[in-house]
């Protein structure tokens, strides 16, 4: 995917409840939380957005040993419990202004950063 499409990522969705499949896609194959979507099956089960970048670190959330999702803290590269509840606030709050709190302009061709005002 990365060679012939020139693909950043490849990712998937995954059931919250799931924890056989988040241990091989984690732990095996370095994949990493990217969102949560909330309701996205069925039966209104909460599904984690995952993603394995090709060409850069990976970043992201996990999950733990105990089933809870962890995101990187941003402003040091230590690591703060977060529930995954507050992180949906967050996002909820992030969205209503235009921004999604787990992908800051990023991705292909997503401009991200602040516009310069022109002047006068």
């Amino acid at each position: 995917m990365k060679d012939m499409f020139g693909a950043e990522y490849v990712s998937l969705h995954v059931r919250k409840s799931n924890a056989a499949a988040i241990h091989l896609y984690q732990e095996t194959l370095g994949f990493r939380v990217h969102d949560i979507e909330s309701r996205y099956y069925a039966d209104s089960e909460d599904a984690y957005d995952m993603r394995k970048y090709f060409n850069k670190k990976q970043s992201g959330g996990y999950v733990n040993s105990e089933g809870e999702l962890v995101w990187p803290r941003r402003d040091k590269d230590k690591e703060a419990d977060v529930s995954p509840e507050t992180i949906q606030e967050i996002n909820k709050g992030d969205s209503a202004a235009g921004e999604n709190a787990t992908n800051k302009g990023g991705g292909k061709g997503g401009g991200g950063g602040k516009k310069k005002k022109k002047k006068k």
